[in-house]
């Protein structure tokens, strides 16, 4: 089962203030007390998990930003989990990284964030276009 996700709605808490998105996390913190999201895969890699309704049809684009600097292999990744078990992770490099889903209207897409270090402090831009 899972871990629970933090719910994101367009509104008052998740605005884009100085980015070009629909919703931003921004100033989020990954520390040892949070969770390895992927247990039976690493479990070195701790994570924050962000759940989307998709209000209609859309592709959702992530960007993930980060101060750095880069650790290679170990930088942090990003993944978007479709509930059809489709997922997509960005395998660009620092200072940021993309990815992209297909979601339908009422689908839950569920962003993760795996850091192989802590803390990790990000930035989430989320950009949802129709269709």
């Amino acid at each position: 089962m899972p871990i629970p996700g933090t719910a994101l709605a367009p509104d008052a808490r998740w605005p884009c203030e100085s980015r070009d998105g629909d919703l931003c996390v921004e100033g989020a913190t990954i520390t040892t007390s949070d969770p390895a999201c992927f247990a039976d895969w690493d479990a070195s890699g701790l994570c924050k998990q962000y759940d989307l309704v998709a209000r209609e049809d859309l592709k959702l684009r992530v960007a993930m930003s980060w101060a750095g600097p880069s650790r290679g292999q170990y930088d942090p990744d990003v993944f978007l989990v479709a509930p059809d078990g489709r997922w997509e992770y960005a395998p660009d490099a620092w200072p940021e990284k993309h990815v992209s889903l297909t979601v339908m209207r009422g689908q839950t897409v569920r962003i993760v964030v795996l850091s192989y270090g802590s803390p990790l402090q990000f930035t989430l831009v989320l950009k949802m276009q129709q269709g």
